[in-house]
């Protein structure tokens, strides 16, 4: 079943290498999403994004796999906006309007604290891709830190 997702997944976001719109609270176009496919003999989906983001150069890259042992997706993420690396494991249903549903760490780099997200990838149709990231504020209520969309240029 892990293969079939996989599979479905990487077909999903064949032709995704279009300007994405990023932000939680104002929309701001620039970083350009560019498949690379798949890696690791078939078994990881590659991402990689450049461009500019709040006004500066970005370039960041991801991977996302289905580990055997444990039956969990997993995601990395690393950008030139921090040194860290952000780690998610996470599920995904059959149904690609509903997606998958990560949590994740990383060392918010203005604190240097470790912090915890929820994200949600889905694909509300053939022709997009969206991620939110949702994170818990000091108060305790998670709000949305931040959206991707992902829409595919006709040729």
């Amino acid at each position: 079943e892990a293969s079939r997702q996989r599979d479905r997944l990487a077909r999903q976001r064949r032709g995704l290498g279009v300007p994405a719109l990023v932000a939680a609270d104002r929309p701001e176009q620039g970083a350009r999403l560019e498949l690379p496919g798949m890696g690791l003999g078939g078994r990881v989906l590659l991402d990689s994004w450049s461009g500019t983001m709040m006004g500066m150069p970005f370039e960041g890259t991801g991977m996302t796999g289905f580990n055997n042992v444990d039956g969990k997706w997993w995601g990395t993420w690393a950008d030139n906006f921090s040194t860290g690396l952000m780690t998610t494991s996470g599920s995904c249903d059959a149904d690609p309007q509903k997606g998958c549903t990560f949590t994740g760490t990383y060392v918010d780099p203005m604190s240097g604290k470790t912090r915890q997200n929820r994200q949600i990838v889905s694909w509300p149709s053939p022709d997009d891709e969206r991620m939110e990231m949702w994170e818990k504020g000091a108060d305790g209520k998670e709000w949305k830190m931040m959206e991707i969309v992902v829409k595919r240029v006709k040729k």
